[in-house]
């Protein structure tokens, strides 16, 4: 459980949520299972609103809050958590009319989806600028940034230290206001555009909402822009690659480490190396299960092939294998399953 289920079990306030029906999305996607060690979890904000806030009579800050949990290798939980700030919600003007943003800030992902429920904590707040809050708010996103939201191993060190900087941040009292939330366990999670509303659902008709194609904004029964509350849009994906996998380091490191014995032609270091290559593959956190064989299997065919030139003579000089990146994991596929 992250920081905004304690804090949404102590408000008053009613919210809504809502996933959206394939009528009521630009491309009305169906949703579809996440399907268990097939897929990258995905979280995008879309768009957000967040209205004049009357009780501030200084600049303020608009910053969003994401948590994750889901399982991972060996069953032990994942757990991300991140901070953001957009850009046109850095020091707004308090007499500034409401602001709609439209983006499409990643706050998880790509995470492999290894089966089972995850639970969700999304949350929209306003943070008072020019005092501690602020500064503390700016240092909780730079650290925020420096764990990540889609490599496992990198983020989690972090997790403790975001979660208590986090935890004081929204204890700051009136500096900081809570706009709207979500903490959800999802148990059958599906691929899937939904809504959060800073409202009771009894004030709204949440059937007709819909977002536009163009910005993803949220708009009302009658088609202008929702106005009536703050929101958030985001949306759920399950893709079955992820397009950074060279820059996880650890596995960098250890396809140096193959590379530079066959460089040398070092074929029993080359075999050790290679061997502790498909270790850190298959054990880990970042890479789907197919992925992480995909890529030994492709290393493994480059280092057989480089001690066959040897042995023929064909590789005197010094000839490196090719750089992590120019491996060409997928074979230039581009696949989505959900």
């Amino acid at each position: 459980m992250g920081v905004f289920a304690t804090l949404l079990s102590a408000t008053p306030q009613s919210f809504t949520f809502q996933t959206l029906a394939p009528d009521q999305v630009p491309d009305g996607s169906i949703a579809e299972p996440l399907r268990r060690d097939e897929c990258y979890l995905n979280i995008f904000i879309q768009s957000l609103r967040i209205p004049k806030v009357r009780e501030f009579t200084t600049r303020y800050y608009g910053a969003v809050y994401s948590y994750v949990s889901a399982e991972r290798l060996g069953g032990e939980k994942i757990h991300l958590q991140a901070v953001a700030i957009p850009n046109n919600l850095k020091d707004i003007d308090p007499e500034a009319a409401d602001l709609i943003v439209s983006t499409n800030l990643r706050v998880v992902g790509p995470v492999p989806y290894r089966g089972g429920d995850i639970g969700i904590e999304l949350g929209l707040v306003a943070v008072k600028s020019g005092d501690f809050a602020s500064s503390y708010l700016q240092l909780v996103e730079d650290i925020a940034k420096t764990a990540g939201v889609g490599l496992v191993q990198t983020a989690m060190p972090f997790a403790r230290l975001l979660e208590r900087g986090i935890g004081l941040l929204m204890g700051t009292g009136a500096n900081v206001k809570l706009l709207l939330g979500l903490a959800k366990t999802i148990e059958e999670p599906c691929s899937g555009t939904s809504v959060i509303i800073g409202t009771d659902p009894k004030n709204l008709e949440v059937g007709k909402l819909k977002i536009r194609k163009d910005d993803r904004k949220l708009l009302a029964p009658d088609g202008t822009e929702f106005m009536s509350a703050p929101y958030l849009v985001f949306r759920i994906t399950g893709t079955k690659e992820r397009d950074d996998w060279a820059n996880i380091e650890y596995l960098r490191t250890a396809y140096e480490a193959v590379s530079s014995a066959v460089n040398k032609k070092r074929q029993t270091e080359a075999t050790a190396a290679l061997e502790q290559f498909r270790l850190n593959a298959l054990l880990s956190p970042d890479l789907l299960t197919t992925d992480a064989n995909r890529l030994y299997e492709k290393t493994e065919a480059l280092v057989k092939l480089a001690f066959q030139e040897v042995m023929r003579g064909r590789r005197s000089e010094e000839k490196p294998l090719p750089a992590l990146e120019e491996l060409d994991l997928y074979d230039k596929r581009a696949e989505k399953c959900a």
